[in-house]
């Protein structure tokens, strides 16, 4: 029960750092890294973010479809925690 909470927090707090990699590698020319420092600069980093959290809501209605509630339950929780770091990072 509890190994099923963990794995769905670090889904949810993985999958949008790996889907705003790969929507920075498909549209920016220049490197991951430089991409990242040029969105930080213009503050543009957190929609990037944003936008890389769309695959944990996938995931998240994929399992609520097969039944795995705590599962779907942790990627939820992740998803709050980068909601949070957002917050912050908007606001600093």
């Amino acid at each position: 029960m509890r190994k099923q909470l963990l794995a769905g927090i670090c889904i949810g707090i993985v999958l949008p750092v790996l889907g705003a990699m790969l929507y920075t590698m498909l549209f920016s020319d220049l490197s991951l890294k430089s991409s990242f420092e040029t969105l930080y600069e213009q503050k543009r980093i957190g929609s990037v973010i944003t936008l890389g959290a769309l695959p944990s809501l996938l995931v998240f209605f994929i399992c609520m479809r097969k039944k795995k509630d705590l599962i779907a339950r942790g990627i939820l929780l992740g998803t709050f925690m980068w909601a949070i770091v957002m917050v912050v990072i908007k606001f600093s």
